[in-house]
């Protein structure tokens, strides 16, 4: 496995009136975008599927993921992670009072299954 390569970055603490300073963090560098004819050339290199063939699923996935979603669903892709919808909105102080038009925002989370967590503890990091 290639270790990832980071970098040091910084924010500036401006909360802190008296003394405002750098606070230093690593940064995952920049990385390659793997587009879905890349993926599906890998997947079908190993599988019995040629990448026409991946493509094809992956697009209906792609469609049919989001008309899931709207319908309400979690969509759980075992072994990999869930996807859900959650909202963003105003708040009030009397529950009579929440309607759908104080929702802004919808958004789309995702939690990785316990499988990907497991695999994720596997990173390796090198300094860029």
């Amino acid at each position: 496995m290639t270790p990832i390569s980071y970098r040091t970055s910084y924010t500036i603490d401006s909360i802190s009136k008296k003394d405002p300073s750098k606070k230093y963090y690593p940064q995952v560098c920049e990385r390659e975008s793997i587009d879905i004819r890349k993926l599906a050339s890998t997947i079908a290199l190993k599988s019995t599927m040629s990448t026409p063939d991946v493509i094809g699923v992956i697009e209906a996935l792609l469609q049919e993921i989001p008309d899931l979603l709207l319908e309400n669903n979690i969509v759980n892709l075992e072994g990999f992670g869930r996807f859900t919808l959650y909202v963003k909105s105003e708040s009030c102080s009397n529950k009579d009072e929440v309607s759908a038009k104080m929702i802004k925002e919808v958004k789309m989370g995702f939690r990785p299954s316990p499988i990907i967590k497991k695999r994720l503890k596997e990173a390796r990091f090198v300094k860029a």
